[in-house]
């Protein structure tokens, strides 16, 4: 029942999130589509009959029991399930239904329950063979296009790479045509001297055999959003916080990394961070001159997510400093005025002073700084990169490469895809009640008129945001008021990132999956990478949201993520 749901929703996923220019695709045969939901739809039916090991009870008119009659010794056995009741002589059975007088019930009982689970074994075999079909030709099918693939979808070898194999000393397999978007692999601008310097340097982007592999039961960006959310362990850490201040009377909570405890991978989120006091001199001075990397969680999460851990406890482990800045009213962070946070207004800010002061009071002067964010953070993150280029050119918090993971780079678009039934219910459902928890400890500070970032004044009605089931209508209610926008759609518009990575000028890595199921293949800006010389994006099939789970360790951070992230940062940077 299970494989069949997961290969149900994976032929689905694949017929929707795909977008390539070739006329083949990767899609599964609708057939194998309708025989794998008949599978589960007969399996569903099946497991439901089965558990009820006495179907026509259910339906049955409970048997009271009836005293003897006057002068009669015989005595009346009293079960808890009338199945089991041994009636006497004098009882009376329902119309139609009723066993020879003084017959023992249980055979009855018996015989009824064989007569309603008869069929259960021919339906199994059917729901068998029918997800054994649909299976078969998945199977098939994707095993076409898989031998199809290098003309279909045209692939890069090494001869299409803009300099020779000698100068980049290995083969680049992953370098997709500059005529294919789509593809599973590595875009960029072939006359790029950042992505011949990277792709030389790190082989878990430059070579298949150190791409990315997913788990064989995980092939489905479902499975590895889920997982990731809900059974992703990694190791435990120790932060120290300091609470940031900022102009218009917010709090940032800036966590620092100060130790890995790499023995402990708890379940529990909040397990996984302890908070202490600040660092030793000792340890400032050993750790002064490492380049320091910020990190930024997705929309509503923080420091203490397990995918952050994990990536903080492996830049630690490759030399890095590591800080994590979390967002107003997330990560447990304090909120002292009324404003949370956007996709770019107000929180590239937020981020920008984070920067500052972890620049002033954290490294050495000169030393390198980079930054990576996941999801709505790594919007915010382009934005800023693309503000630091274009208006905000201060060297006080100026960055020098970054990274960026599973961003909604189409904000309209990646909108529009969760509207869709099942990321409606299960992904936004569970991201607005976490939102809409963080607001209901601070409403007091939206009462009456508000300040907005753009120096008006609004109004918040905070029982119609505490009822809101979605993030399209928590922005609506809150986050288009305070930062100055008519409408959400308007708020989108101005804050998606895809418009302004033209103006990167660092060096900066765009990771996605095209089977996320809330940032979504089709809506990748697959020309933005070709455009910049400092952007390198790879994609992978697999990997669904924040998931990206391992194939030999799934459960645990995705190593492939934490090492090619961290390996173009070294790169890039010569670290």
């Amino acid at each position: 029942f299970f494989f069949a749901v997961v290969v149900s929703l994976e032929g689905m996923s694949a017929r929707s999130t795909v977008d390539c220019s070739s006329d083949s695709g990767a899609k599964v045969n609708p057939w194998a589509q309708v025989l794998l939901l008949g599978a589960v739809i007969t399996t569903g039916v099946l497991i439901l009959r089965a558990s009820d090991s006495n179907a026509s009870a259910l339906f049955a008119r409970p048997v009271s029991p009836r005293p003897p009659l006057a002068g009669t010794s015989r005595s009346i056995t009293h079960r808890t399930s009338p199945s089991h009741q041994h009636l006497g002589p004098q009882s009376r059975a329902m119309p139609g239904t009723a066993p020879a007088r003084g017959t023992d019930l249980h055979a009855h009982s018996a015989s009824t329950t064989q007569s309603s689970t008869r069929g259960a074994p021919v339906g199994l075999i059917w729901g068998l063979l029918m997800a054994a079909a649909g299976a078969a030709i998945a199977l098939w099918r994707k095993l076409r296009n898989a031998n199809a693939t290098p003309e279909n979808w045209n692939m890069c070898n090494t001869a299409q790479v803009a300099v020779s194999p000698s100068v980049l000393g290995a083969p680049v397999e992953t370098l997709v045509r500059s005529s294919v978007e789509g593809a599973e692999g590595v875009y960029c601008c072939q006359r790029s001297p950042l992505a011949h310097k990277v792709l030389t340097k790190v082989p878990s982007l430059a070579q298949w055999s150190k791409w990315y592999k997913s788990p064989l039961w995980a092939k489905n960006g479902h499975v590895h959003t889920i997982i990731a959310s809900k059974a992703r362990r990694t190791a435990a850490v120790e932060y120290h916080r300091t609470e940031l201040s900022t102009p218009d009377g917010g709090t940032l909570a800036l966590d620092r990394l100060i130790t890995v405890r790499w023995g402990e991978r708890p379940s529990n989120r909040q397990e996984g961070v302890t908070f202490v006091g600040p660092a030793s001199e000792a340890w400032e001075q050993q750790n002064r001159n490492k380049p320091f990397l910020l990190l930024t969680s997705g929309l509503g999460g923080g420091s203490h997510d397990p995918y952050v851990r994990s990536m903080a406890a492996s830049a630690a482990a490759k030399g890095w400093q590591v800080g994590i800045v979390n967002m107003r009213s997330c990560g447990g962070s304090p909120v002292t005025s009324a404003r949370f946070f956007s996709a770019y207004r107000g929180s590239t800010c937020d981020v920008r002073q984070a920067l500052a002061h972890c620049k002033q009071h954290f490294v050495a002067p000169g030393t390198r700084v980079a930054v990576m964010g996941w999801s709505n953070g790594g919007t915010i993150i382009n934005n800023l990169l693309a503000e630091q280029a274009t208006t905000h050119f201060d060297d006080a918090h100026r960055v020098d490469a970054g990274v960026t993971l599973a961003t909604p780079l189409n904000m309209p678009g990646s909108s529009k895809h969760l509207q869709r039934w099942f990321q409606r219910h299960v992904y936004d459902r569970a991201i607005a009640s976490n939102l809409v928890n963080n607001f209901s400890q601070a409403q007091h500070l939206f009462e009456g008129e508000v300040d907005t970032w753009d120096g008006g004044k609004c109004t918040i009605d905070s029982k119609a945001l505490l009822q809101c089931t979605t993030i399209e209508g928590i922005d609506h209610e809150l986050t288009r008021k305070s930062f100055g926008f008519e409408t959400v759609a308007d708020y989108y518009s101005h804050a998606s990132s895809d418009q302004r990575l033209k103006d990167v000028d660092v060096p900066l890595l765009l990771l996605s999956a095209i089977d996320d199921p809330i940032a979504p293949g089709h809506c990748i800006p697959w020309h933005a990478a070709r455009e910049n010389q400092n952007l390198v994006m790879a994609v992978t099939k697999h990997g669904g949201h924040l998931g990206w789970c391992d194939k030999d360790d799934p459960f645990n951070g995705c190593k492939w993520v934490e090492e090619a992230s961290l390996s173009f940062l070294g790169a890039a940077l010569d670290h």
